[in-house]
């Protein structure tokens, strides 16, 4: 499986070099031509960048996960500092690339792009060194690199809210630069919305598949969905959770509500168990 890292790495670095060309271009075009503050491409540039970045993703996650995950001679986990790296920066591509399907945000992929194409060039040239595969089952591997892949898209969100902040100080005192590039402060405060849900989102699914495996049950969860019902301080989440048990092929499913997320997953969880239990 390792064989594919080289080609899908070098396909990833076309399509993102592709991908940042785009954008860079217009926008620098844009700049010069009207000083103004830049929200965006326009739709065909952005769409055709949003395309090329999408299948760079792509390529960049078939090349991540053939480093993270072996078969040889048994299944086993590779956490390599490279290819941890080269996952990190794959969710925050993502993270990003999704968020901006809500709100038009298409120059935040100018500061993403750039890092992927480093940790991805690392990845493919560097040797990995001798870090220890550990064995692992396909339910740990991914309970792990869900985990991963939640604590991204957080820290994601967290380099949204340093770079909120930098652009409310030029507000005050305006500046050149890419700060001026960023999207308009209520877009950004959007995006930070919505990256934060992610994360959570990533967080809490990654502790219901641990709590499938603490509760040492012979259930495989199906499905995972939650969504939140108002808004403001009384909002609250909802969780339907999709189980199905490996010996008896039964499908069971659960509901949680509550204002805490985290909360939410587990009575769902909780709540399916019981279902099965009682059909049992």
């Amino acid at each position: 499986m390792n064989n594919i890292i080289l080609p899908a790495s070098g396909l990833a670095l076309v399509l993102y070099a592709v991908a940042f060309a785009l954008l860079w271009r217009h926008l620098n075009t844009r700049l010069h031509q009207t000083g103004d503050n830049i929200s965006g491409a326009p739709p065909s540039v952005s769409g055709i960048a949003f395309v090329a970045a999408a299948l760079g993703l792509i390529c960049q996650f078939l090349a991540t996960v053939s480093a993270l995950i072996q078969n040889e001679p048994v299944m086993s986990l590779n956490l390599s500092l490279l290819a941890v790296s080269s996952l990190v920066t794959c969710v925050i591509v993502g993270v990003t690339a999704i968020s901006t399907l809500r709100v038009r945000a298409d120059n935040l992929m100018l500061l993403c792009l750039p890092l992927a194409a480093i940790s991805l060039g690392a990845l493919s040239l560097i040797p990995a060194g001798n870090t220890q595969p550990i064995a692992l089952d396909s339910a740990q591997i991914g309970h792990i690199l869900l985990s991963i892949s939640a604590y991204a898209a957080l820290m994601t969100a967290a380099l949204q809210s340093v770079l909120i902040a930098l652009q409310e100080r030029r507000l005050r005192t305006p500046q050149t630069g890419l700060i001026g590039l960023l999207p308009p402060m209520e877009s950004m405060e959007n995006l930070f919305i919505t990256m934060l849900w992610l994360g959570v989102g990533l967080l809490t699914l990654s502790i219901v598949t641990a709590l499938g495996e603490t509760l040492n049950e012979p259930v495989t969860i199906l499905s995972y969905q939650e969504v939140a019902i108002g808004t403001g301080s009384d909002a609250q989440a909802i969780c339907i959770v999709s189980i199905e048990d490996r010996e008896e092929g039964q499908r069971c499913y659960g509901i949680g509500l509550s204002r805490n997320t985290t909360t939410t997953a587990f009575n769902a969880v909780i709540s399916a168990m019981n279902r099965r239990w009682s059909n049992s």
